[in-house]
């Protein structure tokens, strides 16, 4: 409630409390590590293989290209 007060009285003592309480810090992994693709490939492959087995149909298996995170 204070704080809904707060923004209707004066926006920028509003932002303030809302920074104050955010961390000061806040850390994030966004790296894909090589293994984690080629897992993901060989996963691909696998799936393709079984189903191919299943229908008993010609392997065909598509390269995706991955691009990584600059």
């Amino acid at each position: 409630m204070a704080l809904s007060i707060t923004l209707k009285q004066d926006p920028r003592d509003y932002m303030r409390a809302i920074i104050s309480m955010l961390p000061k810090q806040v850390d994030f992994d966004h790296t894909v590590t090589r293994v984690t693709e080629i897992d993901r490939v060989i996963a691909a492959i696998e799936e393709k293989i079984a189903l191919a087995e299943q229908q008993e149909a010609p392997l065909m298996i598509e390269h995706e290209h991955v691009r990584r995170p600059q």
